[in-house]
């Protein structure tokens, strides 16, 4: 099996979970955070602005 597929899934994954808790945070009436990668990279420190 490729590792670029493997890869694949583990996004792929990982963006599905993120929808799901988007999903339950707006029906629990809480308006969810950004989660994307870039949000996640500036917040952390590990990207910065030039």
């Amino acid at each position: 099996m490729p590792a670029s597929l493997i890869l694949l899934q583990a996004v792929n994954h990982g963006t599905e979970h993120r929808s799901q808790v988007s999903t339950i945070l707006t029906q629990l009436g809480v308006e969810p955070p950004e989660m994307d990668g870039w949000t996640y990279f500036f917040a952390s420190g590990k990207l910065i602005e030039v």
